[in-house]
């Protein structure tokens, strides 16, 4: 009885402790923690930076340089570092008390008695991150930014006030998201076409 005892002490802190681990592992990483620095530049520059409290991540302007890590040029990105990205699933079984400790033992076969005790494991899963699908105003209706480096890139942006998409130079470094590569995705995206006709 004595063996069993100890068996059963030993299989509870080494389960206790594995769960502890696994859960620990899936804490918000550290540099999510950090507040939104946007730096002493002036550059205007909007990023994303995880808000620990809340739990999501939220636009803040970025002057350029300087900063901390929780800055992110996605909402995308920042999410897939800073949002949980697994959590704990319990896994039941009934396992021999004496043989408890031992995962090779079978708990059907003839090595297991009829003294049982309830075995529960913690596993990591994935959890769904995904962002739900933009709506065609969350694209279209920002304003476009040229910005604020030095290449020359050919881009689309569409205008609400005139139904077109509309060429433009694109400098690189700063965008919205109503600046498109190809004239086709803008049109087919944003352009009304009863609008248009008008």
């Amino acid at each position: 009885m004595y063996t069993k005892m100890v068996s059963l002490y030993f299989f509870v802190c080494i389960n206790s402790l594995i769960i502890y681990v696994n859960t620990r592992s899936i804490n918000t990483p550290a540099v999510c923690k950090l507040a939104p620095q946007p730096g002493p530049c002036y550059s205007y520059n909007p990023r994303y930076f995880f808000n620990d409290e809340t739990k999501t991540c939220e636009l803040f302007i970025y002057g350029g340089c300087q900063g901390n890590g929780n800055n992110f040029e996605t909402q995308k990105d920042c999410m897939s570092l800073c949002s949980l990205t697994s959590s704990v699933s319990l896994r039941r079984s009934t396992r021999d008390a004496e043989n408890a400790a031992d995962p090779s033992i079978d708990p059907n076969s003839e090595q297991a008695t009829s003294n049982k005790t309830t075995v529960i494991t913690a596993t990591e899963q994935p959890t769904n991150t995904t962002e739900p699908p933009r709506k065609r105003e969350d694209i279209c209706f920002q304003p476009f930014a040229e910005g604020t480096c030095k290449e020359n890139l050919i881009r689309y942006y569409y205008d609400p006030e005139v139904n077109k998409c509309i060429k433009f130079i694109f400098k690189g470094c700063f965008q919205y998201d109503n600046n498109f590569e190809k004239l086709e995705d803008c049109e087919s995206l944003c352009v009304i076409p009863d609008k248009q006709s008008r």
